[in-house]
């Protein structure tokens, strides 16, 4: 994405990188600091098989709106990710059968989040097609897939939230 005014000359890259430091801030506490709280008898999801599946079809799949490929294709890449990325936790919670209720107040965020951000893919997916090539004529109608992939990924949650 760059924006036509003068803020994609630097303010969406200073807010790509700070939220990249942030990202590796959150790495660090959950593999460093608080290590300790990991419950590896719980995680026992393959998360690494989604982190394939979801490069390859941003490989295959991706737009052409930023001109350079690599960018595209990681901007496709992290789009596909976030549309699976909970499950991990999701498969957690059904196999402890409690959850936290910090953690669960996070996802509710979280699904709210994804609410928004349907409502928003809803209104300019369009843009994304490109029909002059095969694999990215319809690459606007795969990106509203991977939303809708992630309302029903956080329904089976908000339904326990909402009755909890």
């Amino acid at each position: 994405y760059l924006p036509y005014d003068r803020s994609g000359d630097w303010l969406y890259q200073l807010t790509e990188a700070i939220s990249l430091c942030l990202a590796g801030t959150v790495v660090y506490f959950c593999r460093v600091r608080y290590r300790a709280t990991y419950e590896a008898g719980a995680d026992t999801f393959k998360h690494v098989y989604l982190m394939i599946i979801a490069l390859i079809l941003a490989v295959i799949f991706h737009p052409s709106l930023n001109a350079f490929m690599p960018a595209d294709i990681a901007w496709t890449y992290a789009l596909y990710l976030e549309s699976v990325t909970v499950l991990p936790q999701l498969f957690m919670f059904q196999k402890q059968g409690k959850v936290q209720a910090f953690t669960s107040h996070f996802l509710a965020g979280q699904a709210l989040s994804r609410v928004c951000s349907f409502i928003f893919w809803w209104s300019s997916y369009k843009e994304l097609n490109d029909p002059k090539y095969p694999t990215k004529a319809y690459v606007g109608y795969w990106v509203m897939l991977m939303q809708l992939l992630q309302l029903i990924v956080m329904g089976d949650f908000i339904y326990h939230y909402i009755n909890w």
